[in-house]
């Protein structure tokens, strides 16, 4: 079981203690919901997040951490980023301003995408999706297209003070 937040979950609008009608994207914005809340305590700095509609264009973005969802559903969630926004991160995170983007930066953000999409289980149990989660993988390189057996997508991304953070949560309902 998965430990709980130490922050309430909002649901549509909604206190976490109250049902809410799954939105169309209501996993990725489960994901972008929970993961502002994550770079804001983690990184400092207001985040916002936003659902949408169309899918992004990742294949230029170098640094995705991809972790898999099991259980109600089959699918993954990928959280993409520029190398400039991952080092970013990082260096907040590390508190050295001047820090590489090197192997602890990678396990920094593998870590990232691990404690977001642990959390966001938690919100999409409040949702009626029973889910676990695998350890993230990190893929590193421009040009790289993830394409997955899913049979949905749902997009949303994070702004915050590192840069944009896009999320592609592939569902094969």
């Amino acid at each position: 079981m998965h430990e709980q937040p130490d922050f309430p979950i909002e649901v549509e609008g909604n206190a976490e203690s109250q049902a809410a009608a799954p939105s169309p994207n209501a996993i990725a914005d489960a994901f972008a919901r929970i993961g502002a809340r994550v770079l804001e305590r983690e990184i400092g700095g207001p985040a916002t997040w936003v659902s949408e509609t169309e899918q992004p264009v990742t294949v230029n973005l170098g640094v995705k951490a991809l972790v898999g969802m099991a259980g109600s559903f089959r699918g993954s969630v990928t959280y993409a980023m520029d190398r400039e926004t991952a080092r970013s991160i990082y260096a907040r995170m590390s508190g050295d301003k001047s820090a590489a983007f090197d192997e602890l930066a990678h396990s920094a953000i593998g870590e990232l995408a691990n404690m977001i999409s642990g959390r966001g289980t938690i919100a999409l149990e409040r949702l009626g999706y029973s889910c676990d989660i695998t350890p993230p993988v990190l893929i590193i390189g421009e040009g790289v297209r993830i394409n997955t057996v899913a049979n949905r997508h749902e997009y949303a991304h994070i702004d915050c003070v590192a840069g944009r953070i896009t999320i592609d949560a592939g569902i094969d309902t």
